[in-house]
């Protein structure tokens, strides 16, 4: 871990907030093991803005679906080889997207016997769902 991020949870342990929102970033998604690590290490309830900082231990991921964003964007490249003016297509927000929980990520930030997410997402790891 650079030592932004090491300076960044010393401070985090010190002054214990309430949890931890990331930012999405190119820097956060390449260092997102050794934050999910450090978010996990401190008990810090942590959303993330991309589904493989939760398949990678974090407790939830919120952010836009990137499958959804492709196929949009094959649909853009088809206008574009069509002979479409790309100032003449509009610009789009994404209108897809998707929430991923990590039970084991969660069990990490609940003490006993307090029950982990009961809601359903778009996709659960960590346990086998029965």
């Amino acid at each position: 871990m650079g030592p932004d991020f090491e300076a960044a949870f010393a401070r985090i342990a010190r002054e214990r907030p309430g949890g931890l929102a990331v930012i999405p970033d190119t820097l956060m998604f390449l260092n997102r093991v050794r934050i999910v690590e450090a978010a996990r290490r401190e008990r810090l309830p942590a959303v993330y803005p991309r589904r493989e900082f939760a398949e990678a231990g974090g407790l939830l991921s919120y952010g836009a679906s990137l499958r959804a964003n492709f196929r949009r964007t094959a649909y853009y490249v088809d206008r574009l080889l069509r002979g479409a003016r790309a100032a003449d297509l509009p610009v789009e927000m994404p209108t897809r997207f998707e929430v991923v929980v990590d039970r084991e990520g969660a069990g990490a930030h609940h003490p006993a016997g307090c029950p982990g997410p009961r809601g359903r997402g778009h996709r659960v790891t960590g346990e086998a769902q029965g």
